[in-house]
């Protein structure tokens, strides 16, 4: 159906918009998504796409908005009665209450997601909220809470091969073990997710683990390898940010062609508008008398031209005594 495709492909859009980083084009087509989600399973798709508009928005901070479509799809999931969607939309309202700093409510809706997840086997699932879950109890200094749901995570993602789990898990459990004071143990995990990441051509974790690495061997007295691990993580930084602003660039450079386009025809309409007025107003000129406003001889003439000559007309003609005193006073016409 060629109205379900055009809801994927801009769902699809969006999607990698928002992978880009590029956040405002990302929420546009997924507004245009939401007004055109095809002829199957619209209440679905529209859950869906509530949940992504959450997650952009939590992505550049406007919490506000993203607790609303948050909120927003758990209604539609919950009414549903669809377990994938409540897991999904508790998950991301979780991550948007850590964001906001309300841990409470962030663990109710982690823990709310890990039911949901547990119930459908959905082994990934399972792997981003004990991620999320062992975060909160991070921040809340709850290390050993913490450290249980992070190695719970990584035992998940090794058993079905999920390698960006596994290097995350070890990213977030290697920064947690430094925090602890086990450092040889922190260092050990981290440069295994190194090595899983250079193995997989995975980039985007890269940045975070060269610069914990670099504090760790800056702390063991390892200042060459602190230096290189920090060194390589900015140029990282800074080849990954040059990626992003491109695609920024290429699409403000898009906008603004686009607006002188609409510039140049807005001129043009206003000079044809502007042209047209004036020939309006020479053609009132040429054919009427500028004293009395009345037809002058070459609006007469045309006049009588335009007339139907098959039917009965009349031409009165007056002459005024003494008009010359009029003239002189006012003027010749």
């Amino acid at each position: 159906n060629k109205r379900d495709e055009y809801y994927y492909t801009l769902k699809l859009t969006g999607d990698i918009y928002r992978k880009l980083s590029i956040h405002e084009t990302a929420v546009i087509y997924y507004l245009q998504a939401l007004k055109h989600p095809g002829t199957m399973d619209l209440e679905r798709k529209r859950c869906d796409i509530y949940r992504h508009l959450a997650m952009v928005y939590t992505e550049i901070s406007t919490f506000d908005l993203a607790t609303d479509y948050g909120v927003e799809a758990l209604q539609m999931a919950e009414f549903l009665l669809d377990t994938r969607l409540i897991g999904d939309a508790n998950l991301v309202l979780c991550r948007i209450h850590i964001n906001r700093k309300l841990y409470d409510k962030a663990l109710k809706h982690g823990l709310k997601a890990l039911e949901m997840y547990k119930d459908l086997e959905n082994a990934k699932g399972l792997v981003w909220t004990y991620l999320d879950i062992a975060s909160i109890y991070s921040m809340e200094k709850s290390y050993e809470l913490a450290r249980n749901f992070y190695e719970s995570a990584l035992t998940v993602s090794n058993e079905i091969g999920f390698e960006d789990g596994k290097i995350y898990s070890n990213l977030l459990l290697g920064r947690l073990l430094y925090k602890q004071g086990y450092k040889s143990r922190a260092m050990f995990i981290l440069e295994d997710a190194l090595e899983i990441s250079r193995r997989n051509n995975i980039q985007h974790y890269k940045v975070d683990l060269y610069y914990a690495l670099s504090e760790i061997y800056a702390d063991a007295k390892e200042f060459e390898l602190a230096y290189n691990a920090y060194k390589t993580g900015t140029e990282l930084n800074e080849h990954i940010k040059a990626d992003r602003h491109k695609e920024r660039v290429y699409k403000l450079q898009n906008d603004y062609n686009l607006y002188i386009k609409e510039q140049q025809l807005k001129q043009y309409m206003e000079k044809n508008s502007s042209l047209e007025k004036r020939n309006q107003v020479l053609t009132e000129e040429v054919i009427t008398d500028p004293l009395t406003g009345l037809l002058n001889r070459r609006g007469l003439k045309n006049s009588i031209r335009d007339l139907n000559y098959n039917g009965r007309h009349s031409l009165i003609l007056c002459d005024i005594d003494d008009f010359k005193f009029v003239n002189d006073r006012y003027g010749h016409p």
